[in-house]
């Protein structure tokens, strides 16, 4: 449909036209018998009507779903979704009806700032465009080559699991400078995932050679920084 004329035009186009330029695919035969159907069935008199009648199901369709969704929501959380812009608003609303939790609000921006370096987020993926396994149950196996496989993994309700945990509150305070001082590995490493209290560190870390070439695709502990790049290493 490129022009309004074409919303006058009183039968199906024919089968060819439906062809789909993203998918680089024509419909099949049912699909085009049952778009005939539609037209008998309902008495379209032209592709305005047409298109009305596919505008008035997808609305109501959608209307169905939502309507159900909200009645789902409103049973189990007993807050109107409605009322919010969006699903992670939601959440994060029937979070504090559920727990009851009184959050404390920031009112040091130095403190605020320090928290917001330590955000990291977005995709995080290791780039390997190509990988072959060398697996001894299939038939392409090579004996004279050493065995490997490749394994997906997925994390499922990732949000949901770390909201979930013990996070920040309350009493939100900076370390005195000799307390700072007085913690070591051990310390930390000591400190329980749910203890009362924890802490939020800047450090600095030194990442052992002997794990260089292992995490060379995806290193660990990631920061925000600006590096110069050599003009003769542009290119590379």
């Amino acid at each position: 449909m490129n022009e309004w004329a074409k919303f006058e035009e009183t039968s199906l186009p024919a089968k060819e036209k439906f062809y789909s330029k993203l998918s680089q695919t024509d419909i099949s035969e049912s699909e085009y018998m049952h778009a005939q159907n539609v037209w008998r069935k309902f008495n379209i008199q032209n592709l305005g009507q047409y298109s009305d009648l596919y505008l008035i199901t997808d609305v109501l369709l959608l209307s169905d779903v939502f309507t159900n969704f909200r009645e789902k929501c409103i049973t189990t959380h007993k807050l109107e979704p409605a009322f919010f812009f969006t699903a992670p608003g939601y959440t994060w609303q029937c979070m504090l009806y559920y727990t009851k939790v009184k959050l404390d609000l920031l009112s040091d921006i130095d403190m605020i700032l320090f928290m917001e370096k330590g955000i990291r987020g977005g995709i995080t993926q290791c780039c390997t465009k190509y990988s072959k396994a060398n697996n001894k149950y299939m038939e392409n196996y090579d004996a004279g080559k050493p065995s490997s496989h490749i394994l997906y993994t997925d994390m499922v309700n990732l949000y949901g699991w770390a909201q979930s945990q013990c996070i920040p509150q309350n009493s939100f305070k900076w370390l005195s400078e000799s307390k700072i001082k007085s913690l070591t590995t051990e310390t930390l490493m000591k400190l329980p995932d749910d203890a009362n209290e924890g802490l939020i560190l800047e450090v600095d870390l030194a990442y052992p050679q002997h794990l260089h070439n292992r995490h060379k695709y995806i290193p660990f502990c990631v920061e925000h920084t600006w590096l110069s790049v050599p003009p003769e290493s542009s290119n590379d």
